[in-house]
């Protein structure tokens, strides 16, 4: 490798020169001026390809590592546009997973020319319609609703307004237009594995190394990634059209209904403090009250691909205190999407919550209030083998995990935390320790907080799987960001870690790999623009 001390130390300096900097504005670049007193030009800070290869472990590698891992001058530049970006898009799920997406180079952009939407609208807005997109669902799984069941159907979802008829109605229906994409996403995979054993498996990737074998790999090689997230970002734009819709709605209307799908449950209720059973659910609305959530937003089996929960207003609980049920944006070989529009609400998981994708897309996106986040093991923003998102729009949050969250990308995955404002307090657990480093016995290795993260095995079998993309953005606020190992823009093994910060008085503590760290082959980016 040419002049590797030099790159992690440049690294240093970008974030050290801030835009704000008088001397940023001159003809000349500093930059140059330094490198000429040691007899080196920007081109010639970088990596040898030739000598890293040698070592080999960069199968699924993303093109976006060596577009920054060539040139740390690209870095400031593209983090900053990463960053904006995100922040605009914090309340947009179909914004959040197209950016997803296209980074780790399974890039799909639905709605560039017209939006998948337009075939459905016209749908949605027929008279009786969520009784009508119940039977089409039905017919196309070949589940005919007819006769007694049939007009039990009419009868439950005449007491829905027609207002959430149709925005029910639409979810339903562009999750039917969505069928077929997924099927060709596990159509290869399908004939070699069975999907629900894969299932079992996949979800023990976040917690079970063992799992993580030649089969499994057979497995990856097998599935269409661009096909997973064709249908992702459909239902997605489905999802933040319902949500923009009944954020308009003011209703005190009570009604309750409830629906077995061949996807799972359709739950929709009205303004009152509702509790919410564990299960297998497709779609929840609930138009206000206080909610208690005891499941939700999650992929339970392979059938149930799609699962959708909307909260339009009040302080709620979402609670799932088992550590082998997913929930609240849990996308696992599907798509899990959680919004909830307003209140100071509570989310506490353990694995796999809060934006998590497995070979899937799992998001949460609250738009309002102080809220509290819980989880273990893979949540708050983290994607293996897929999608995590977290967006938390405004107020001042608190997020808390132990180990993979917090914007983690694993293997083919990219995790996403954004935080638009207010004054956030991110804690990766430092004082419990669960997950002790090889590095010390002291502190947990928490893989958190803006953490891309790969398999290295040239020293046991040489099937190394290159890392992914873990990202981080805060936009604004005093925020504090604690942690142990492994954390705060750190990546490892071909892989890429943000950690942005856009603005505020900000702490961060940490102790080893922290803070823009690259081990073995990562690129760890930390990049704080004031305060």
């Amino acid at each position: 490798m040419r002049y590797t001390i030099l790159v992690p130390a440049v690294l240093a300096l970008l974030m050290w020169f801030s835009p704000g900097a008088a001397f940023v504005e001159r003809e000349i670049d500093p930059f140059d001026i330094a490198l000429e007193e040691i007899g080196l030009t920007k081109p010639m800070l970088t990596f040898d390809y030739g000598d890293m290869s040698n070592y080999g472990g960069d199968k699924y590698s993303i093109p976006l590592f060596y577009t920054l891992h060539s040139s740390p001058f690209k870095v400031e530049h593209y983090s900053k546009v990463f960053r904006d970006g995100l922040l605009e898009s914090c309340e947009s799920a179909a914004g959040l997973v197209a950016f997803g997406s296209s980074r780790i180079n399974e890039g799909v952009r639905r709605g560039l020319i017209e939006s998948p939407l337009e075939r459905v609208e016209p749908l949605a807005a027929r008279d009786e319609s969520l009784y009508r997109a119940i039977i089409d669902l039905g017919e196309y799984h070949g589940v005919a609703v007819a006769g007694h069941q049939g007009r039990r159907l009419r009868r439950e979802a005449d007491k829905v307004p027609p207002e959430i008829q149709r925005i029910a109605a639409l979810v339903i229906l562009s999750t039917i237009d969505s069928l077929h994409y997924h099927a060709h996403a596990f159509e290869e995979a399908g004939r070699e594995f069975d999907l629900t054993d894969m299932y079992g498996r996949v979800k023990a990737l976040a917690t079970d190394e063992d799992v993580v074998d030649h089969e499994l790999e057979r497995f990856i090689d097998a599935v269409d990634f661009r096909y997973l997230y064709t249908p992702s970002q459909d239902i997605a734009m489905a999802v933040d059209s319902a949500a923009d819709s009944l954020a308009g709605l003011s209703t005190t209307a009570q009604f309750a209904f409830e629906w077995n799908t061949p996807l799972g449950i359709v739950a929709l209720r009205g303004a009152g403090d509702d509790e919410y059973a564990p299960g297998e659910y497709f779609l929840i609305i609930d138009m206000g009250g206080n909610d208690t959530y005891r499941g939700g937003a999650a992929n339970l089996s392979v059938t149930n691909w799609v699962s959708i929960l909307i909260d339009a207003a009040g302080d709620d609980i979402y609670e799932v205190q088992s550590e082998n049920e997913a929930a609240f944006g849990a996308g696992i070989l599907g798509y899990a999407f959680l919004v909830d529009l307003d209140g100071n609400d509570e989310y506490i998981g353990v694995n796999l919550t809060q934006g998590v994708g497995l070979f899937g897309v799992g998001a949460l996106i609250d738009r309002g209030g102080d809220d509290d986040y819980d989880g273990h093991i893979a949540a708050q923003g983290s994607g293996i083998f897929g999608i995590g998102v977290l967006g938390d729009v405004g107020g001042g949050d608190e997020y808390h995990c132990y180990q993979m969250g917090q914007g983690y990308g694993f293997t083919k995955g990219i995790g996403m935390l954004v935080d638009r404002a207010g004054d956030d307090h991110y804690v990766a657990e430092d004082e419990d320790i669960e997950f002790p480093s090889p590095q010390t016995d002291e502190h947990n290795a928490n893989l958190a907080q803006g953490v891309g993260f790969g398999k290295r095995a040239d020293f046991v079998d040489g099937h190394s799987w290159a890392g992914g993309h873990g990202f981080l953005i805060d936009g604004a606020g005093d925020d504090i960001y604690d942690a142990g190992l492994f954390a705060q823009g750190c990546a490892y093994w071909y892989a890429v870690g943000l950690l942005c910060d856009a603005g505020g008085n900000d702490e961060y503590n940490g102790i080893w790999y922290v803070q823009g760290s690259g081990a073995h082959f990562g690129l760890g980016i930390l990049l704080e623009s004031g305060g």
